[in-house]
């Protein structure tokens, strides 16, 4: 049986209803996932911020739970990882 082809990969844009307010966030879980399942929210770095849906692949650099899980490493474990948005630079402060 071929794991890759077990998992459901899908983007959502959160909440869809205020474009701009919303963000996207990748789900990656098994085709039959049982009932008591863990779930793995994966929160990235500050250089994985992004504001848009073409960005969301920056959650799966460096070998991450969702890249893992998508790659069949993580069985029966829903990966959940939101896109934040980049923070707000301030005068003076270091990036």
């Amino acid at each position: 049986m071929d794991r890759k082809s077990c998992m459901k990969v899908d983007i959502e844009r959160i909440p869809e209803k205020i474009p701009s307010k919303s963000m996207y966030v990748l789900i990656v879980e098994p085709e039959d996932i049982p009932g008591d399942a863990p779930v793995l929210l994966f929160l990235h770095g500050k250089g994985e911020a992004g504001v848009s849906e073409n960005e969301v692949p920056k959650v799966l650099l460096h070998l991450s739970p969702p890249f893992q899980a998508i790659q069949g490493h993580l069985r029966n474990v829903t990966v959940v990882a939101p896109l934040a948005p980049p923070q707000p630079q301030y005068q003076g402060q270091k990036s």
